[in-house]
């Protein structure tokens, strides 16, 4: 008999179960109030924005995850905050134009690394450097920031707080003043090197200088 009751209940509550949970939202948004949604329309940047986990055995030692910045993240970045400041297109654009015009002096990249794996330090684990064909390049910096509001947008669910947030800036010319990124310049790859792990990532450019696609190099 009891068995026959638990069984006409839980079907009971299969049935209304649905209409319970819609009503149980609705109080809740009403209880709870959500604010309005912002549409944002920045351009696809997913092509510069490379992630990678670093294991021994089962045991993760290192995450890191590096976005380069570039005219389409400038971009992103410029229409992001003049939203949520309240700013004038004159002002996106301004914006924009000041942060490309920063980007023709340096490589730029922000970088997440976990606490524990301190970069741009002299005893840190890991090292940084990128290559560009043949030949690798050193940071002229490595700077812990705080991550401002968009580009914590950008890394979505990568950005956490067991992680710390870098500015990694490489020289945009060789010693001869010549730029490293040209129309020929294929592909960047930027390396993390411990004294026994290594991984890289390689973000491969059109003629225009633009991302293509990026992965993790195996």
């Amino acid at each position: 008999m009891k068995q026959g009751l638990l069984l006409i209940c839980m079907i009971v509550m299969i049935i209304i179960a649905p209409g319970c949970q819609t009503r149980v939202a609705v109080w809740g948004q009403k209880q709870f109030y959500q604010g309005l949604p912002l549409q944002q329309y920045w351009p696809d940047i997913a092509s510069y924005l490379c992630s990678v986990k670093v294991y021994d055995q089962i045991t993760t030692i290192a995450m890191f995850d590096a976005l380069l910045l570039s005219g389409p993240v400038y971009w992103a970045y410029a229409q992001s905050h003049t939203l949520r400041t309240g700013k004038s297109k004159k002002n996106k654009q301004e914006l924009f134009e000041s942060l490309v015009a920063s980007n023709k002096k340096y490589i730029s990249f922000y970088v997440l690394s976990l606490y524990e794996n301190t970069l741009g330090k002299d005893l840190s684990l890991w090292h940084t450097f990128l290559r560009i064909g043949n030949t690798n390049y050193q940071p002229v910096d490595i700077v812990a920031i705080d991550l401002e509001p968009e580009y914590k947008e950008f890394f979505g669910t990568l950005y956490t707080p067991f992680k710390r947030s870098y500015l990694v800036r490489f020289d945009a010319y060789d010693q001869h003043d010549q730029p490293l990124i040209s129309a020929n310049t294929k592909y960047l790859k930027l390396y993390f090197r411990s004294v026994t792990k290594e991984v890289s990532m390689i973000w491969y450019l059109d003629e225009q200088g633009y991302c293509k696609e990026r992965h993790v190099a195996c």
